[in-house]
């Protein structure tokens, strides 16, 4: 009897699961049958199971209501086929892209574990050196450790600036007191604290020093010095350039002058793009000394 009944209930299951693959299919098919009809402007024929036929939509505004419906019923109907890969994909979206751009204070929590990392990549490069020497790998295999670590940190360093000044391009009047009060913390903090670059020096000068002459190392530090010359570098002088520094934390503090706060925003992450060219460079490098590498030595 009991089995009877869990045959009888999985049976069950089964008949309601096979109904809901087929209304997510349906879903799929009913949504492209909009878009097309939308897109087109004309009637569209379906299984007369589902629908027999959809209408031209007509109107504009309705052919984008009807596109859009479509959209929606497609993707709710692609998402469970593959694994509700779309349902992850917008939440991660919504995590990483909504609330920096709504809420400034996720910049300030952003910036803390910029630095939290920051000091983890030292310990992690120091523990991948130490298994490097463990196994024998080699001074080509230590190497290219150091050189990966190098153009991991300057990475970091780059977009912890586009992190801090890319708030600052979003300053507008919504931006309530709590709100500024939070953005001048993130720059003051962010300007006052030269984070990651020592350990940048010392990694570079390290490789230089290491590996004199491999002419793969050798353009990589070049690459590394010229990325802080081209965007790093005209950076690290706004600490001490006090009348800017007091008319910007004057801005954030009142709510205005948004558009001198914006323009100079868009200037430092100008100059930091200046510096693309030489990280191209060092990425081609990390590549050539990866290649010298096997992967048993690592």
């Amino acid at each position: 009897m009991g089995q009877s009944r869990e045959s009888a209930s999985t049976s069950g299951a089964s008949r309601v699961g096979a109904r809901f693959e087929l209304t997510r299919i349906g879903g799929i098919l009913l949504g492209l049958g909009l878009i097309i009809g939308a897109a087109n402007n004309e009637s569209v024929k379906l299984s007369n199971q589902i629908l027999p036929e959809l209408p031209a939509p007509g109107l504009l505004a309705v052919r984008v209501l009807v596109a859009a419906v479509g959209i929606l019923l497609l993707l709710w109907g692609l998402d469970h086929l593959l694994d509700n890969q779309i349902s992850r994909a917008v939440a991660t979206l919504k995590t990483f892209v909504v609330p920096s751009i709504a809420n400034p204070s996720v910049g300030l929590e952003d910036l803390k574990r910029f630095m939290t990392e920051s000091h983890q990549l030292e310990a992690k490069r120091d523990t991948a050196i130490r298994h490097v020497r463990e196994i024998d790998g080699g001074p080509d295999a230590e190497l290219q450790v150091k050189a990966d670590f190098l153009v991991q940190a300057i990475r970091a360093l780059e977009s912890g600036y586009r992190r801090v000044f890319g708030l600052l391009l979003r300053f507008d009047k919504s931006w309530n007191a709590d709100y500024r009060r939070e953005v001048i913390s993130i720059l003051e903090h962010w300007l006052d604290q030269r984070i990651i670059i020592p350990v940048i020096d010392r990694w570079r000068y390290e490789i230089a020093a290491a590996a004199p002459d491999n002419q793969a190392a050798k353009a990589l530090v070049a690459a590394a010095s010229e990325f802080f010359a081209q965007a790093v570098n005209p950076l690290l002088g706004l600490k001490h350039l006090y009348k800017t520094r007091l008319r910007l934390t004057n801005a954030l503090q009142q709510g205005n002058d948004f558009e001198f706060v914006r323009n100079w925003a868009q200037k430092v992450l100008g100059q930091l793009d200046k510096g693309n060219p030489a990280m191209q460079t060092a990425d081609e490098a990390l590549g050539t000394l990866r290649a010298a590498v096997p992967p048993n030595r690592l």
